[in-house]
């Protein structure tokens, strides 16, 4: 048994590690392919080189010569593509083409920050979702057309027009000013958390009132209501549980939604996180943070569907019963 583990251990760590690995190289490949050579655009973002054609030719190809040699952007792609990859095994992603800072330093703190709120906010989705699809899978009728009805308006709702809505309402409007803006010190997540959970809370609540449904019609469920089961332990705990499997799958998704959710959401709020860095690194021409912003979030998906993966084998009860010998 402890090889099986131990296998499957080694094969999420190669999906993992090919996953970021790929997006590692489509980004690569992209910043060579834009308008303008690699060393110009360095030169460019850190303010070596004027905009335009203001700066005589041979002033402008020895600065271009100097950073392309600076920045090891002479060498082939690549050469640069795989001395790339190879640093990512250390965590380094490159240098900052502005400032020349590690790309890590920039990336780490906006990372954690996205990634707190992504958390706060799949774990409100979750708490939300699961309550309200298992009283609407319990109670059916008006409850489940109302939960499918709301979840329908929820993923409809643009995030950005919802965090827009909530900031005049409750940020700007006199009854309610005192809710904080920007950050997420003192107060200041409540509201990039409910944006950002709004849809997915209802979608997770659409997976969670089937797969309860499902398990309630199950034989093991028909058997215990006649051993007396009280209906709320049955639905909250039993059922839930028994449902854990294919509500991971829900998790993960809404996990990815939320990271790619944040982009907007942490620009509405004043949030400094990758989504802000992305954005920012882009207007300067700051190739090396957009790939490694990149990256970053790649790992953290791919992270997400490896333990999600690894949840639904655990809840899974004919994996519990495989990996028991029965």
């Amino acid at each position: 048994m402890g090889a099986v583990a131990v296998a499957r251990a080694l094969s999420a760590l190669a999906r993992m590690t090919a996953v970021v690995v790929a997006v590692a190289v489509v980004a690569l490949a992209c910043v060579d392919l834009a308008p303008g050579s690699p060393a110009e655009r360095a030169a460019l973002a850190a303010g070596l080189l004027p905009s335009g054609d203001r700066a005589p030719p041979d002033a402008r190809a020895a600065i271009v010569r100097q950073v392309a040699r600076a920045r090891g952007l002479d060498r082939p792609w690549w050469r640069r593509a795989a001395a790339y990859v190879a640093g990512l095994a250390v965590l380094d992603l490159g240098g900052s083409w502005r400032d020349g800072r590690p790309v890590r330093e920039l990336v780490a703190p906006a990372l954690a920050r996205t990634l707190a709120l992504a958390l706060a906010a799949l774990a409100v989705a979750l708490a939300v979702g699961l309550a309200a699809g298992a009283v609407a899978a319990a109670r059916g009728g008006a409850a489940a057309r109302a939960v499918a009805a709301i979840a329908a308006v929820a993923v409809a709702v643009p995030p950005a027009w919802l965090a827009i809505a909530l900031l005049r309402a409750l940020c700007y409007g006199r009854p309610f000013a005192w809710l904080p803006t920007g950050g997420l010190a003192n107060g200041g997540a409540v509201l990039p958390v409910i944006t950002l959970a709004f849809a997915p809370a209802f979608a997770v609540a659409r997976y969670a009132r089937a797969a309860v449904r499902d398990q309630l019609d199950a034989p093991w469920a028909v058997a215990a209501r006649a051993r007396g089961v009280p209906p709320a332990r049955l639905v909250g705990v039993h059922a839930l549980r028994a449902a854990g499997a294919p509500l991971s799958a829900a998790a993960v998704n809404a996990f990815v939604y939320l990271i790619g959710a944040s982009v907007v959401v942490e620009r509405a709020f004043g949030v400094r996180g990758l989504g802000g860095l992305i954005v920012d690194a882009s207007a300067r021409g700051d190739a090396p943070v957009v790939v490694g912003a990149a990256v970053a979030t790649a790992a953290a998906i791919a992270a997400a569907a490896t333990a999600g993966d690894a949840a639904r084998r655990w809840l899974d009860p004919r994996q519990r019963r495989g990996r028991n010998g029965t």
